[in-house]
């Protein structure tokens, strides 16, 4: 079964499942497709699905199932938790520049990367709070 309709199978499931959506279990299950199928499903659905159907897919890692929201508060939610993940990584990137610079001294690259990882955790800072 080629990507486009494996993601085809698993986006009507969601939709069929409403807001309190599907573990990937399920997925499997109501589908009849393996999990390997359901997972390169999913990257279909984020590269094209999305879009296409002009509805978000979020994942509740606090019940382990993805759904199709029916309102902003839960797709903010789900923004709101990724950006989380995204800023402890750029967290540990500044981490690693400041370490850098205190090891090779102020060199010009090093003050550059360290304004770049700054402005980019202080915009995920910001974005974090206007999704909250």
């Amino acid at each position: 079964m080629r990507q486009v309709e494996s993601a085809q199978l698993v986006w009507d499931a969601l939709a069929e499942a409403g807001p309190k959506g599907l573990s990937r279990e399920q997925l499997v299950l109501k589908t009849g497709l393996t999990r390997h199928q359901v997972v390169h499903a999913f990257a279909y659905i984020k590269d094209a699905l999305m879009d296409h159907y002009e509805q978000p897919l979020i994942y509740d890692n606090v019940q382990n199932v993805y759904s199709l929201p029916p309102k902003w508060r839960e797709a903010g939610d789900y923004i709101d938790y990724r950006i989380h993940g995204i800023l402890v990584m750029v967290r540990r990137v500044e981490l690693v520049a400041d370490a850098s610079e205190k090891k090779w001294g102020d060199k010009k690259t090093i003050a550059d990367v360290q304004r770049r990882v700054r402005h980019l955790r202080e915009d995920l800072e910001a974005l974090s709070v206007a999704t909250s």
